[in-house]
């Protein structure tokens, strides 16, 4: 059950992180995102974490989803582009604004040309 290409595993040091909360929030492209919230251990503050698979034009946010995506794209004989896309804000206090400011970001990211 254990996702190898954890979010925290990529970017944080569990030692100095504790998991708050993990949730799928929606995002600004229609597609949902897996949202984590950590936060410092003996300190003030923390991360919000939003993670996504991209597999072909298909954006989801379950590791095992990306996985079916692929091997049914591999059943139809295509190569399809396969990537995990993690973005971060950090927060003081209450994490709302940081969670406020990764869903204007993807709003803003979804209508750039070539935005994954």
């Amino acid at each position: 059950d254990a996702d190898l290409t954890s979010s925290v595993n990529r970017l944080f040091d569990d030692r100095r992180w504790r998991r708050v909360e993990e949730r799928l929030v929606p995002s600004g492209d229609g597609s949902p995102r897996r949202e984590l919230v950590l936060r410092r251990l003996g300190g003030e503050g923390g991360r919000i974490v939003w993670s996504w698979y991209r597999v072909g034009p298909a954006r989801t946010a379950g590791a095992r989803d990306a996985e079916w995506l692929t091997l049914r794209a591999f059943l139809r004989a295509e190569l399809p582009e396969r990537e995990l896309v993690v973005a971060s804000a950090s927060f003081d206090g209450d994490p709302a604004a940081a969670g406020a400011a990764l869903a204007a970001f993807s709003r803003a990211a979804a209508g750039v040309p070539g935005w994954r």
